[in-house]
């Protein structure tokens, strides 16, 4: 066996070689296994987006049970907040309700698309407005406009806009999508006197419980406490186009959204273990999140589904996501196949191509098996 491993290391076997030996060794003996019965004691970080969070908590228990009971931890505290700590490798994986920036440590990042959104104009359920435009909606969070009779001849009192927390997904979408300058919007939301809002929740609240306040929100929190949920909130149309998911998915509704994983790059050139274990299982939640189950997350918190790929984000198959599968992923195999103690879960590391929970003869099989495909694309 140890004659086997070695040439598999080192030397330039052709393909039929390779081909001819993956398929004979993957029945020829046992792969090695792990202790049955344990918890798989992995643990997924993830920060981010309060706007993707309700997706991601659907999905978890789902997720959870497919990756043999490893945990997925969640903690929503803004788009800017997670990319930020998924930049510094204090989380494993982070959510984002905007587009990654082009400069700054976010270059360093790649992100999946999971889902689509609207960025919802809402007010209480009571109401008289039902209608909005673009450039009334400009005008109100700069400052321009700040009466409701303004928007509707039946209306009258004071508008009272409200905002997130300055880097969060939202405000960040908000301003772009509506063309509102920050510096008026800065301004506007001091003279409220009102603090900013820090999640999803919160926006929910402070138009269901204040007749004069207008915020910006997401079709989940429209699902949530619209007409068919608690019925307290009302989503204004848009340029005559109400937020929903066909609105988002014919393209009429003028402000939709993309909703997003990210992941570090420099977290696809790792191959250590077992300290690679929850960057592999954050690739697995980005393939889960794409798949039929994970998509059905997205749709069932009011979100806008998107394609299934052909293929997963992540290939098992291209171990060390360089783009190709070749004699580089059994190197990947071979050299940690006298790790002891692994978990009991399946794909603990990338070496486990077969998700069988350990790292054997058979996962060389499924390298041969797909040898000179097109493995990793980034997105």
């Amino acid at each position: 066996m140890h004659s086997i491993i070695t040439r598999l290391r080192t030397s330039t076997v052709s393909l039929t070689a390779v081909a001819v030996l993956g398929a004979t060794l993957a029945v020829s003996a046992p792969a090695i296994v792990s202790a049955a019965g344990t918890t798989c004691p992995i643990t997924i970080l993830e920060q981010g987006s309060t706007t993707v969070g309700p997706a991601l908590v659907q999905a978890q228990s789902g997720f959870q049970t497919a990756n043999g009971g490893c945990t997925l931890s969640i903690t929503q505290n803004g788009s800017g907040a997670g990319l930020t700590a998924l930049a510094a490798g204090t989380v494993d994986i982070a959510a984002s309700s905007r587009p990654l920036k082009t400069s700054g440590v976010e270059t360093g990042l790649y992100a999946w698309q999971i889902g689509r959104d609207a960025m919802v104009i809402a007010v209480k359920a009571t109401s008289v407005v039902s209608s909005i435009t673009t450039a009334q909606v400009k005008g109100i969070w700069e400052g321009t406009i700040t009466n409701w009779s303004t928007i509707d001849a039946s209306a009258s009192g004071t508008i009272v806009p409200r905002s997130r927390i300055l880097g969060s997904g939202s405000s960040d979408d908000f301003l772009r999508l509506f063309g509102v300058g920050a510096a008026a919007e800065g301004s506007t939301i001091t003279a409220t006197g009102l603090a900013r809002l820090t999640t999803s929740a919160q926006e929910s609240d402070a138009a269901c419980n204040n007749a004069g306040q207008i915020v910006y929100t997401s079709l989940a929190n429209l699902a949530l406490d619209g007409p068919s949920g608690s019925g307290c909130l009302k989503a204004l149309t848009v340029d005559g186009v109400a937020p929903s998911v066909l609105t988002v998915q014919n393209g009429t509704y003028p402000a939709p959204r993309t909703l997003y994983l990210a992941m570090r790059k420099d977290s696809f050139s790792l191959s250590t273990a077992p300290a690679d274990s929850a960057l592999t299982k954050a690739k697995d939640l980005v393939n889960y999140m794409l798949s039929s189950a994970g998509q059905a997350a997205v749709g069932a918190v009011g979100f806008v589904q998107v394609a299934i790929p052909a293929t997963k984000a992540v290939l098992d198959y291209d171990v060390n996501t360089d783009g190709a599968v070749g004699l580089g992923d059994i190197g990947q195999i071979t050299s940690k196949w006298s790790i002891t103690g692994q978990p009991s879960c399946p794909g603990w590391i990338r070496a486990d191509v077969n998700n069988d929970g350990a790292i054997g003869l058979g996962d060389i099989g499924q390298i041969t098996s797909k040898w000179g495909a097109a493995g990793f694309v980034a997105p």
